[in-house]
């Protein structure tokens, strides 16, 4: 099955040889055959044929992500960021930074927000942040806005619901555990 999956691939290539996704579809199928140096040529090949061309780096990050190497792939996304500054450069960058990385994580999110500041997705990606940093109040903030544009969403709920506990709010607390249930 993965043979003729590899077969198309490479006839679709072939039709459209600037169709960054093939790459990294082409790189996932020999990953599953175990053929990781093959998965490897198909990041260098994309960003070769396509070097001006964002959606070529993310392409090439996701595979450098799939192959445990973390350097390239934030290389990768920087490239990105710099040829389309854009909501899903920033965001794809936040989401595969280290997580130690706690600044470039923020960073990154902050500068997807300024291009969609009402992404419930993004407010909710920087509350997490802002919980494993000790910021609960700003958590509760981000929370607050992002079930505002989203509704009421169980999962976002019981977020802030740990954001207002560990500022010490437990009525507000125990209310979104309330509401969640």
């Amino acid at each position: 099955a993965v043979g003729k999956a590899l077969a198309d691939v490479d006839a679709a290539i072939r039709l459209d040889p600037n169709w960054s996704s093939l790459y990294a579809l082409r790189a996932e199928l020999y990953i599953a055959q175990n053929h990781r140096a093959l998965a490897l040529r198909q990041a260098q090949l994309i960003v070769t044929a396509r070097a001006d061309d964002f959606a070529a780096h993310l392409a090439a990050a996701r595979i450098y992500f799939w192959l445990g190497k973390p350097k390239l792939v934030m290389r990768e996304l920087d490239r990105a960021v710099k040829l389309n500054p854009s909501k899903r450069t920033y965001l794809a960058r936040a989401m595969k930074r280290p997580a130690s990385d706690l600044v470039g994580r923020r960073s990154d999110l902050e500068a997807a927000l300024k291009f969609d500041p009402n992404s419930a997705n993004i407010l909710a990606s920087l509350a997490t942040l802002q919980l494993q940093t000790g910021q609960y109040s700003e958590a509760v903030s981000s929370l607050t806005t992002a079930i505002r544009i989203q509704g009421s969403n169980v999962e976002l709920l019981a977020r802030r619901g740990v954001a207002y506990a560990r500022s010490g709010e437990r009525t507000l607390a125990q209310k979104d555990f309330d509401t969640a249930q």
